[in-house]
């Protein structure tokens, strides 16, 4: 469980990250939601995956 908090919190960490870059570079809206989109999906798997173990 409390490696499910590390993935979540690394997850927060990089959606952060992602937008505070794409607000800076990015003035595309549409590769900013698909940048945001794609995030969470590898974030839920990795979650997923390291609960399993």
């Amino acid at each position: 469980m409390s490696r499910f908090l590390l993935v979540i919190s690394a997850y927060i960490i990089a959606e952060a990250i992602v937008v505070a870059l794409a607000v800076i570079f990015i003035d595309i809206i549409w590769i900013r939601a698909v940048l945001m989109a794609i995030i969470p999906i590898i974030f839920i798997i990795a979650a997923i995956r390291s609960d399993n173990d």
